[in-house]
């Protein structure tokens, strides 16, 4: 089953693991094997982003995180 929700720094490690996966890194334009401490900075700030415009959210399957989805451009969102 696929699920939309929140993501949080717990899901670090699945980022990590896209980031050293070649295959990954090439289909979604990454640079692979970026400096942990670095990945580990862009992910807070993406955890930890507020606007009123724009939704990040996690993409699991199966209770795994498989990648995320930008919502951007939204009027008038109600945050859930």
């Amino acid at each position: 089953m696929i699920n939309l929700r929140s993501i949080t720094l717990d899901d670090y490690e699945a980022v990590l693991g896209w980031s050293r996966n070649e295959l990954f890194c090439s289909a979604n334009g990454w640079e692979q094997n970026r400096g942990e401490e670095e990945l580990y900075k862009w992910w807070a700030a993406c955890v930890h982003m507020s606007a009123d415009d724009f939704i990040r959210k996690g993409i699991e399957y199966d209770q795994r995180l498989i990648g995320y989805t930008d919502l951007a451009f939204i009027k008038d969102q109600q945050q859930n």
